[in-house]
């Protein structure tokens, strides 16, 4: 396993990230409490308190930051996913076990599909009148798209350093 490949497809993820994030609008621009909160609302009363909060401009902000985070969601879960597969074999080799292969992919892809459809609730509970339902709906995809980071992250980290420590020793 050639772990510089690894590590320079992470930083290439690292370097598009910035890129995006230098591109689009600032996430500082809405301030505190930031668009987590609103995410993790669970209910259109604590979405409508916030967005009273927030007023006018801060809900223009939060809107040109979620359409700016679909740019995101194209790249990191091919990334994650492209990261995972070039460590499986590693990974079987040296820890004698690795998850299947097609659960690589599966993790980020599906990290990928709830944040779009938590960045589709978002923007809907910006522009409308939020339900309960969008309130809760985004809250539970925003918190599976992190568990899935999580994991995958976890993952790549847990092989990488294996095979810095194999070859090292």
């Amino acid at each position: 396993m050639d772990v510089a490949l690894c590590i320079g497809a992470a930083l290439a993820a690292v370097i598009l990230g910035m890129a995006i994030f230098k591109m689009g609008p600032s996430g500082r621009a809405l301030g505190k409490p930031g668009i987590l909160r609103l995410q993790f609302a669970r209910t259109a009363a604590a979405v409508d308190e916030l967005k009273q909060t927030w007023g006018p401009a801060r809900i223009a902000a939060a809107k040109e930051n979620t359409r700016w985070d679909f740019l995101l969601i194209i790249g990191y879960p091919s990334l994650l996913s492209l990261l995972g597969l070039l460590l499986h074999q590693s990974a079987a080799a040296n820890l004698g076990w690795a998850p299947p292969a097609l659960a690589l992919v599966a993790i980020p892809a599906l990290a990928g599909l709830c944040d779009s459809l938590e960045n589709v609730l978002t923007l809907r509970m910006l522009t409308k009148q939020p339900t309960n339902t969008e309130a809760l709906a985004t809250t539970l995809l925003a918190t599976t798209k992190w568990l899935c980071l999580v994991l995958a992250v976890a993952w790549i980290a847990v092989v990488l350093v294996s095979e810095v420590v194999r070859q090292i020793g």
